[in-house]
């Protein structure tokens, strides 16, 4: 399957805001965007943002892998919380 062109309006400036934790869950076998791309876009433009890419899940993640979710939304509010 071919893969989408990237978003032509990118959102760039508002992820560049984002000031607060952010955890991104993503499926590694996602067809709907590259992976590897998504990540280093928001690694460059969200610095403090934790990406967690969950091996065999696609874009479905929280049905195909709700505990990897669920252990990646923990982590993040325990974080925030001891911050």
């Amino acid at each position: 399957m071919a893969r989408p062109p990237p978003c032509p309006h990118g959102r760039d400036a508002e992820l560049a805001a984002i000031t607060v934790p952010l955890t991104v869950v993503m499926g590694a076998r996602t067809s709907l965007f590259d992976v590897g791309r998504a990540t280093a876009r928001l690694a460059r433009l969200v610095p403090h943002a934790r990406v967690v890419v969950v091996p065999g899940a696609g874009h479905g993640v929280p049905l195909e892998a709700p505990d990897a979710v669920n252990a990646a939304v923990l982590d993040t509010v325990a974080g925030a919380i001891t911050a």
